[in-house]
């Protein structure tokens, strides 16, 4: 157990693996933004989660009937599916390009909808 606190030790100090074979060689870095996306998803799993279970409880003491229950699974289903397919792909854009394009289309996208407010349209 000790030595094995001490690898890690080793490798959270300065960044390199302890091992003959690699001890020139820095160990693989993520990106931070997908770090980032990685642990605010995960961060955000329990809470959903609540939510929904939260909310199956409240329906099922309101009585809804079974093709309300039919209804809440498959769009359970399907969004379930499309939410982790956005995540993924974010996940692969963010191993790949740089954040700098969504935040300036953010950014655009923040000047529109307060311009927007102030003109009215909202």
């Amino acid at each position: 157990m000790a030595a094995t606190s001490q690898v890690t030790a080793k490798v959270v100090a300065d960044g390199r693996s302890p091992t003959r074979r690699s001890q020139s060689r820095p160990l693989r870095r993520v990106p931070c933004c997908a770090v980032a996306v990685c642990v605010s998803f995960l961060l955000g799993v329990p809470a959903i989660a609540a939510a929904g279970l939260h909310e199956i409880w409240e329906l099922a003491r309101a009585g809804l009937p079974l093709n309300g229950w039919t209804t809440l699974g498959v769009g359970l289903v399907v969004s379930s599916l499309s939410s982790f397919l956005a995540i993924w792909g974010l996940m692969r854009f963010l191993e790949r390009f740089s954040t700098w394009p969504l935040v300036i289309y953010r950014a655009l996208f923040g000047v529109l909808l307060i311009g927007g407010v102030y003109a009215g349209w909202f």
